[in-house]
């Protein structure tokens, strides 16, 4: 059943955490205990297991051990950014640069379609006076995930600074209908007011 598979990948994600606490103590044995039994029957769900091994490995083991975790934890989840960014790591450490910078892409591949890397840069370029680029940044967030309140409001401010009203308006309306709770809401209509009143 579901729960039971829950209640295996919860046992997994345990023993992770303690292999990852063992490792940080310097007990190469008992973390490699741990993370194996992570892996033991979940070896297709846990990828930071994987990842977390690898790491293992690279310190106290052979080197081509800690490629395969690594690569591993990528077949388990293709969008682990950890396992990618120890790969491009791993690959420079060892003069293999083509291959460190395929993984070093896949990272910014990954960064950039993730929406909150997106609101980031949007920031960034509002705080640089980029507001085209903010608003660029964020419609593709806004496309990727249309339920943050943070990244509407953030294209209100932007439109009202490029003196387009009327989609500063649209954009602290919508950030107003998605805000999680009641105070921000009422902190989203007062600015709704404002613009409003502004343009009476």
């Amino acid at each position: 059943t579901s729960r039971t598979i829950s209640d295996a990948r919860a046992r997994a994600h345990n023993f992770n955490h303690l292999g990852v606490a063992r490792m940080q103590a310097g007990d190469t044995e008992q973390a490699l205990a741990y993370f194996r039994k992570a892996l033991e029957k979940n070896d297709h769900a846990v990828s930071p297991a994987w990842t977390n091994l690898g790491s293992l490995y690279l310190r106290y083991g052979p080197p081509d051990h800690a490629e395969s975790a690594y690569l591993h934890a990528l077949k388990v989840d293709s969008g682990d950014l950890v396992a990618m960014s120890n790969l491009a790591r791993f690959y420079d450490r060892h003069g293999e640069q083509e291959r460190a910078a395929l993984y070093r892409k896949k990272v910014m591949d990954h960064r950039r379609e993730n929406p909150y890397y997106r609101y980031q840069r949007a920031r960034d370029a509002f705080a640089d006076g980029e507001y085209e680029k903010a608003i660029s940044n964020l419609k593709y967030a806004i496309r990727k995930k249309g339920n943050e309140d943070q990244f509407y409001h953030l294209l209100g401010l932007s439109y009202l600074q490029i003196g387009n009203q009327r989609a500063a308006e649209r954009a602290m309306v919508k950030a107003q209908r998605v805000a999680a709770t009641a105070e921000l809401k009422r902190r989203y209509s007062s600015k709704l007011d404002a613009l409003q009143a502004d343009t009476k």
